[in-house]
């Protein structure tokens, strides 16, 4: 089995699964995507998590840039995904990048609500924001209408993307490749809604009605960042 799958797309969106040998089901929901959008992918299927970079055990953190700029693991993770979104700015002048992870089912016992999916996009004090606030509040409102209960990730949390080495901020905090021109989200995806394979492509079949529909907005966007007024839940 190769370590890092990759999937060419025509349209403007990459969706890269860091850790799929510990969140089951995760490379499922980025092939499934990748498919119905004509998006871009690339998944991590060898690579185990680990706080050092061994490729001769085949252990890296493919989440975490400093392991990703290591030679080994920046050839066959790190490269695709900056080719893809070079590709996708070239072409088409922005790039969405969606980075796909897998959270327990324990959060839901946090909240009220049986929460699905928690954005995060580098929310805290001060902010590093990785996508603009719209397009996020967008996001969370079209995958709530799709169907999946969504839910912002808590400023400085858990799921809330802020580290410099979380990929998500790629292109925010690492200079060499620091562009607004990418607008990066991190899906953290509850296991009830990919323990099963079937159930995983459901998951991504729902998702992706709301990725197409976030691709139309820059196309033919419907209000502007000021007038929107949509519902944003957060955890």
């Amino acid at each position: 089995m190769e370590r890092v799958s990759i999937i060419e797309g025509n349209k403007p969106i990459l969706f890269v699964s860091p850790h799929v040998p510990e969140e089951i089901h995760t490379d499922v929901i980025a092939v499934e995507l990748a498919d119905a959008t004509n998006g871009y992918a690339v998944i991590n299927r060898g690579w185990e998590r680990s706080e050092h970079v061994d490729p001769f055990n085949d252990k890296a953190n493919c989440n975490n840039v400093t392991h990703c700029l290591e030679d080994v693991i920046k050839d066959e993770f790190l490269d695709p995904i900056i080719k893809f979104t070079s590709r996708s700015l070239k072409e088409h002048g922005f790039c969405y990048m969606i980075n796909i992870h897998g959270m327990g089912n324990d959060i839901r016992k946090q909240i009220k609500d049986n929460v699905d999916i928690i954005l995060g996009y580098g929310d805290g004090e001060p902010p590093i924001h990785t996508c603009e606030s719209w397009r996020k509040d967008a996001f969370t409102h079209l995958l709530n209408d799709c169907g999946l209960l969504a839910y912002q990730a808590k400023a400085k949390g858990k799921y809330s993307a802020r580290s410099k080495n979380n990929l998500t901020q790629l292109f925010r905090q690492w200079p060499q490749w620091r562009t607004m021109a990418v607008q990066a989200l991190q899906l953290e995806i509850v296991l009830d809604m990919r323990k099963h394979e079937d159930i995983a492509e459901l998951t991504a079949d729902m998702i992706s009605m709301a990725i197409n529909d976030l691709l139309d907005f820059n196309e033919n966007p419907y209000t502007s960042p000021e007038e929107q007024t949509l519902g944003i839940l957060e955890c």
